[in-house]
């Protein structure tokens, strides 16, 4: 089986039975970040990798079972500051305080 890519994550089967999917989402504040996924089965996990694959590569903020809508938002704007117009960008800042 070929070996994945950088940023393409590794799957595996846990010997508590579940399935597990870690990704590597690069440095954040200084210090190296994964993200770990669980399901019950091969597949649920793989959808669930190939989503925070997708949403990593749209510069999407990726979310944790505890991010509150404030800290999305935050993170969201951080995100897409470089794509916007700066009088766009200060009416989206409006909107989220």
């Amino acid at each position: 089986m070929p070996r994945r890519g950088r940023f393409e994550g590794t799957l595996y089967h846990r010997a508590d039975g579940r399935w597990e999917a870690k990704v590597g989402l690069g440095f954040i504040n200084g210090r190296w970040v994964r993200k770990s996924i669980y399901g019950r089965t091969r597949r649920e996990v793989q959808e669930k990798l190939t989503i925070l694959l997708a949403n990593v590569q749209r510069s999407l903020p990726v979310l944790d079972e505890r991010t509150t809508v404030g800290e999305f938002l935050t993170q969201w704007l951080t995100a897409i500051r470089t794509r916007l117009c700066p009088k766009t960008f200060r009416s989206y800042e409006q909107i989220v305080r």
